[in-house]
């Protein structure tokens, strides 16, 4: 059958109402506590991990998990019952009841609740034993793929299959060799369903396409300073060498690498002279959606807000003069969250609004997606065949504004799925597949009642 292929563009209305990130004292006991690593799990719940740096003199022992269940209305402490100075260095998160938190007290330690943070297991007793984990990423409630720094010669890498229970490290036949010097830092790393991603001080870009269990390596950059990286799907994302907390004069931290094929080539772009790049994070739902934090240098020492939901084909600052140090967490275009600066008034920020879904540029066959009849106006099938690898994945329909009307799940097994029209207004929608590969794909639905 002859294949057609269709170059799309999608225009939702470019209107953001009211977005801004509004502050919040999560009332620790004075300042230094910075808020750097954050995970959404719905647009009401959200666990923060913290880091007590005191003056910037050093780490003080902080072991505490942070939730909110309620949009930040109101915040829980959990006492994770870690010993010595304990360090954080990542979370993950899968719902309200169950987290892992990723920490260091002279070893690697990853503990994890079921039970909404009332109770804690350390989950790697003998693992990491002189070494450090960096993060924890589950790919499903029981299988998941933990990574830290090189241990014993090559990279401590681990692989669970029931909910860190037990572990399997990854043998160093599997791994790229490591350079002298090497290792890894707390949270730089990304993930998107089976694909994991990690960099290296030595500009080295760490990636596996099957849950952990093979790794291959790309040069990014040269070699001597800790990068960090945020991919958007499989394909697309960005490295970048975050500017320090602690303030320095440099020249060199404006600038960021682009890549389009995994991580296997990059190209260097730059923001503005003035910016010192914080953080990359990526928007769900959005088809190449980033936040990028940055300090603002060629004015008071403040942090700017930047956003494209195209991948960098435009780029807009969203928000300007805040306290923050960067580090930022969406669970969709209008729910999401930003860390403090240490300062008891604003230990995080809260995203109020809607970011724009922008322009998205879809390349794939006509039949992809389609929606039949189109116009609706009563039942409709939707036709979700997929040339992607995923096998499962959600739909999301969003009105022209941009707000989120419907959220479901899909299987790639199943080819169609039941729309109501009866169930929305007169008016365009605008259907958006992602798979659990990250590849997302969209299509418009007109709802017509006569």
């Amino acid at each position: 059958m002859k294949k057609l292929f269709l170059i799309l563009l999608i225009c939702i209305l470019v209107t953001a109402t009211k977005a801004q990130f509004v502050p919040q004292s999560l009332t620790f006991p004075g300042n230094g506590y910075y808020t750097w690593y954050n995970d959404a799990v719905d647009s009401n719940t959200v666990w923060v991990g913290v880091d007590n740096i005191q003056n910037h003199a050093g780490y003080s022992s902080y072991s505490n998990a942070i939730k909110t269940s309620d949009g930040g209305n109101t915040w829980q402490f959990f006492s994770i019952p870690d010993t010595g100075t304990v360090i954080i260095s990542n979370v993950c998160a899968l719902n309200a009841n169950t987290c892992y938190y990723v920490e260091y007290n002279g070893k690697g330690n990853i503990w994890k609740t079921e039970n909404g943070g009332l109770s804690w297991i350390n989950k790697t007793i003998t693992e990491y034993t002189g070494g450090w984990a960096n993060f924890y990423h589950a790919i499903s409630a029981d299988t998941g793929v933990a990574g830290g720094d090189p241990n014993g010669g090559y990279w401590e890498i681990y692989l669970t299959t029931n909910g860190g229970n037990s572990w399997s490290r990854v043998p160093s036949s599997n791994i790229p060799p490591i350079l002298v010097g090497e290792y890894g830092s707390s949270s730089a790393f990304s993930a998107i369903g089976n694909y994991v991603w990690f960099v290296s001080n030595k500009g080295r870009c760490y990636r596996s396409i099957n849950k952990g269990l093979n790794w291959t390596f790309a040069q990014v950059t040269g070699t001597g300073n800790n990068y960090n990286v945020c991919f958007v799907d499989s394909l697309r994302g960005v490295f970048w060498q975050p500017y320090p907390v602690v303030k320095s004069n440099s020249t060199s931290y404006n600038t960021y690498f682009v890549t389009n094929d995994g991580g296997l080539t990059c190209t260097q772009q730059s923001l503005a002279a003035r910016y010192y790049i914080r953080n990359f994070s990526r928007v769900p739902g959005v088809n190449g959606g980033m936040i990028i934090s940055a300090y603002d240098n060629g004015g008071p020492t403040t942090t700017d807000i930047l956003y494209t939901p195209d991948f960098f084909n435009t780029l807009t600052i969203i928000q300007t003069g805040l306290s923050s140090d960067g580090e930022s967490c969406f669970y969709n275009n209008h729910s999401g969250w930003l860390s403090g600066d240490g300062n008891y008034n604003t230990s995080i920020y809260k995203f109020t609004g809607n970011l724009p879904v922008g322009v998205q540029k879809i390349t794939g066959e006509l039949s992809q997606m389609r929606v039949y009849p189109n116009p609706s106006s009563a039942e409709a099938i939707l036709k979700v065949s997929s040339t992607s690898s995923a096998s499962s994945g959600t739909i999301r329909i969003f009105d022209i504004t941009g707000k989120e009307m419907e959220t479901r799940n899909f299987l790639s097994s199943v080819p169609y799925i039941q729309l109501n029209a009866g169930n929305y207004s007169n008016g365009i929608y605008i259907i958006q597949m992602t798979g659990d590969d990250g590849v997302s794909s969209v299509c418009r639905w007109t709802v017509c009642h006569k």
